[in-house]
């Protein structure tokens, strides 16, 4: 006698993509001064990246590196061990303090083993397989050991009333851009601020822009956001304009683009079946190429590294905080 075996086959949620967001958090939470205002940096850039994995259908790899784990050497051990794929998006994110070596453009992160700048990290993350990386170092850029005290949190709030209709917000950043993207909250010569309660001026009007695009469901380039974001900075009453973000791209963005029909003379061809011809045209916007960045990555962070350790600038730093 023979038996029959029925198959159920259960039908789970299928992920529609392999793509993967790698989000990459550093934060110095138990620090005595800007502990408390990392960890709400650190609380707000895990929400909102997240979300953002969900909102993609993409796979989120969270990688955290805060407490005791909170160290240069971790930090490298962690991106030489890191397996990207050429679709996948990576997202490094560092919020502590912050100083300035020898008058380099970009910031210096600073650990209790060691430091590393923020670009020497740009060139591992850009030189391992991606579609989109992007730098985010929240934290100060200048040589001091002064304190400033910032009384006043973040007034700005996001629109939770409107309805999310974001799928165009995020396809324009995420989907339809390749690249990278290297940011720093404050230029050259000046620090970041930041509030216990708040988090950093930067990271939660980064946050707060962010949300409110996602509301307004409408595409944006990473040129006009994160320049939204610098402006808005600018703006606080509260900074008094002692702080200016920077940030440079590499990227490409891939556009829907209408091209409307030819003027055709109507005695000598049909027009009934004309149709509009819609074409993708990629729009290659460089604000900067990182000729100076994408070198050996192995050989430059190991000159950053041992130029930090000959670096007399190991006193504290002078992210702010109340």
């Amino acid at each position: 006698m023979k038996k029959i075996f029925i198959f159920i086959i259960l039908l789970l949620p299928i992920q529609l993509t392999g793509q993967k967001i790698h989000f990459i958090l550093v934060a110095n939470t138990e620090d005595t001064t800007i502990g408390s205002s990392c960890s709400k940096d650190y609380g707000t850039i895990y929400n909102l990246l997240n979300k953002t994995a969900k909102k993609m259908n993409y796979q989120a790899n969270p990688i955290t590196l805060k407490g005791s784990s909170f160290s240069a050497e971790n930090v490298q051990n962690m991106l030489t061990g890191l397996q990207t794929d050429s679709n996948d998006i990576i997202f490094f994110y560092y919020t502590g303090h912050g100083i300035n070596e020898e008058g380099e453009k970009w910031p210096t992160m600073k650990f209790r083993d060691n430091n590393i700048t923020i670009d020497a990290i740009h060139v591992i993350i850009a030189n391992k397989p991606h579609k989109l990386c992007i730098t985010l170092g929240d934290c100060c850029n200048v040589v001091s050991t002064e304190n400033l005290l910032v009384e006043k949190g973040i007034v700005v709030e996001p629109d939770t009333q409107a309805q999310d209709q974001s799928n165009a917000f995020y396809h324009s950043l995420f989907s339809n851009t390749s690249g990278d993207i290297l940011i720093s909250s404050s230029i050259i010569g000046q620090k970041s601020y930041s509030t216990p309660q708040d988090g950093s001026f930067y990271t939660r009007v980064f946050q707060t822009v962010f949300t409110n695009a996602t509301l307004a469901g409408k595409a944006v380039s990473w040129q006009d956001f994160l320049t939204l974001v610098s402006n808005k900075i600018e703006q606080l009453p509260e900074l008094a304009n002692q702080q200016k973000p920077q940030f440079v791209l590499n990227i490409s963005e891939n556009k829907t683009i209408v091209k409307k029909p030819k003027k055709i003379e109507q005695d000598k061809v049909d027009t009934t079946n004309i149709e509009e011809e819609f074409i993708t045209e990629t729009c290659l916007k460089a604000t900067y190429f990182f000729h100076d960045f994408l070198v050996d990555s192995s050989s430059t962070v190991n000159q950053k590294i041992k130029k930090s350790k000959e670096s007399s600038l190991f006193t504290d730093s002078t992210r702010v905080d109340i």
